[in-house]
C-alpha cells in the first residue's frame, strides 16, 4: 500500500494514473492491506504520511474507512524517526511552495487531517510546527489560506 501511494501521477497530471492508482489501493485495502503498516525501509514510512506528501486525498479518505478513527489520528500525527514529520507538517510543507494548479489540493488535504484529528501545534525535530511552516510562508494569500485551514 506504501508502493502504491509513493508518486504523484504524471507531470502534467494523468487521471488515468490517478485512476489506477486509486483502484490498486482500494483492491490491497478490501483485502486486508493496514494504512498503519511501516514500509521495511530505512524511512519507515506509513501510507498515511506517504499519501499525504503527494497529495493522494483520495486514497487517504479510503484508508479511514478501514481503520478506526483513533488509529487514523494518531497515523496523522505520527512522528517518524526519520525527520519528525507528521502527515499535516508534510501537507502544510508543500502546500507552502506548491504551484497554483496544486495548492487547493493540499489545503484541502489539510483541512481534512484536521477535521479528523491532525495537530498543527507538534514540533518536527528542527522544532518547527505545523503551524510555524504555514506562518513563515512567503506568500501572503497562501499564507492566510494554510492558517485557515489549520483552523479546527
Amino acid at each position: 500500500l506504501v508502493v502504491t501511494v509513493t508518486g504523484n501521477n504524471g507531470f502534467p497530471p494523468n487521471p488515468s494514473v490517478a485512476e489506477l492508482r486509486n483502484q490498486l489501493a482500494a483492491y490491497l485495502l478490501e483485502r486486508g492491506a493496514d494504512p498503519t503498516l511501516h514500509e521495511k525501509h530505512p524511512m519507515g514510512a506509513q501510507t498515511i504520511i506517504r499519501a499525504a506528501v503527494f497529495n493522494h486525498l483520495e486514497i487517504l479518505k479510503m484508508c479511514a474507512s478501514h481503520i478506526t478513527p483513533q488509529r487514523l489520528a494518531d497515523a496523522i500525527n505520527e512522528v517518524p524517526v526519520v525527520n519528525g514529520l507528521t502527515a499535516l507538517h508534510d501537507t502544510v510543507l508543500r502546500a507552502s511552495t506548491a504551484a497554483p494548479d496544486q495548492l487547493e489540493g493540499y489545503l484541502e488535504q489539510a483541512r481534512w487531517f484536521v477535521a479528523h484529528g491532525g495537530r498543527s501545534d507538534m514540533e518536527d525535530f528542527s522544532g518547527r510546527t505545523q503551524r510555524n511552516i504555514a506562518e513563515q510562508t512567503q506568500d501572503p494569500d497562501v499564507r492566510r489560506r494554510l492558517l485557515a485551514a489549520l483552523e479546527p
